[in-house]
């Protein structure tokens, strides 16, 4: 479910962002880029909930996150994961939508957005995501 894994995406940038600090080595500030990253996708999610209305389920308290964030690179580690799995979610929803035109345009435009975010944070070019 899209919904679902935006939301959890969005719980894994904020503990990231959380856990990140300023670093002088890097060419800009991790934790910036971490909460640029989480805003655009809470407003992902707040689009979808505007879009489903009554119909969207409530939001879990949290999430379990496949790795402990203690530091700088453990938390891109996690914003990795969270954008390749929002990807291939937004991968496998496309698929489903073939029959309706709009949806699928629709789906286009969520799967180009989340790959974009995905590219930002050093992720590869993925054919097909969550086709294969």
């Amino acid at each position: 479910d899209l919904l679902a894994a935006m939301r959890q995406a969005a719980y894994g940038l904020e503990i990231a962002a959380a856990r990140s600090s300023p670093d002088p080595q890097e060419k800009s500030d991790p934790r910036e880029k971490a909460e640029a990253a989480l805003h655009t996708v809470r407003g992902w999610v707040l689009r979808l909930e505007d879009h489903l209305g009554a119909a969207a389920p409530p939001r879990p308290a949290a999430y379990a996150l496949p790795l402990e964030v203690s530091d700088n690179t453990t938390a891109r580690r996690l914003i990795r994961h969270v954008t390749g799995a929002l990807v291939s979610t937004c991968g496998t929803t496309l698929s489903g939508l073939s029959q309706d035109p709009a949806a699928t345009r629709s789906g286009i435009g969520w799967l180009s957005a989340t790959a974009r975010l995905d590219r930002s944070w050093g992720a590869p070019w993925t054919p097909f995501p969550g086709l294969t």
